[in-house]
Parts: structure tokens; C-alpha cells; sequence
């Protein structure tokens, strides 16, 4: 590693600790003013984007991989707490199961997701 490496490498350090720093700043002035706070995950993916951002070439574009990966999950993660708080109280329907199988389509390998095309396309063609 040569000194103009080095040094950029600590340059962008100290850009990504500032980063940092600015997102929990603002979170802590968002706390004061509203009611609904985002919550730690959603601050935690902001800090890990922006350390992705910074971090050296040869790492970066595998950071930046994963941080997509665990915000892909996290929204995911949302998306089935809400359908299945608002599934409660009725009886679970194959419409309801369909949905929760579009929910989580996106996280799913190539071949897991071929199958649930297929299930929803074969729902699709019942249904109409």
C-alpha cells in the first residue's frame, strides 16, 4: 500500500465516522420533535450505508452487497409484520397466503423464486 493509499484511506475514514455522526445527530433531533422515532435497525442500515460508502476499494463493493441484503431483509421483515397484523382476527384465505408469498419473494435464491412465480401465476389463472 503506497502513502496516497493510506492517507486516503484515513481520509475517508474520518468522512465516514463525520457520516456516522451526522445521521445519529439527526436522529436525536428528529426524537425531539416528533412522536414516532425510526427505529434503531432502520438508523443502524443508515450508519452501515455510509461506512460502505467510505470504506477502502477492494472491500467496498462487498460491503455495499450486504448492507443491500440486510436492508432487503429488514423491508421484508416490515412488510410481513403488517400483513400479518392486519390478517388478525379473520381466518387465513388463499388470497392472504399468496400475499404473504409476494411478501417475501424478493429475499428468496433463484430457484425458490421461480416456484413462487409459478404458484402465483397458477393463483392468478384460478382466480379469474
Amino acid at each position: 500500500m503506497n502513502r496516497y493509499n493510506l492517507w486516503d484511506n484515513i481520509a475517508n475514514g474520518f468522512n465516514a465516522a463525520n457520516k456516522v455522526r451526522d445521521v445519529y445527530n439527526s436522529s436525536l433531533r428528529e426524537d425531539q420533535n416528533l412522536s414516532v422515532r425510526a427505529s434503531n435497525i432502520t438508523l443502524f442500515l443508515q450508519m452501515l450505508s455510509a461506512i460502505s460508502e467510505y470504506s477502502p476499494e477492494p472491500h467496498r463493493e462487498v460491503i455495499s452487497r450486504a448492507v443491500d441484503r440486510c436492508s432487503l431483509y429488514n423491508c421484508t421483515y416490515k412488510d410481513l409484520k403488517r400483513h400479518f397484523g392486519s390478517m388478525r382476527g379473520h381466518s387465513p384465505s388463499l388470497r392472504s397466503f399468496t400475499q404473504t408469498l409476494g411478501i417475501i419473494r424478493p429475499i428468496l435464491d433463484n430457484g425458490n423464486k421461480s416456484v413462487i412465480d409459478k404458484i402465483l401465476k397458477i393463483y392468478e389463472i384460478l382466480s379469474t
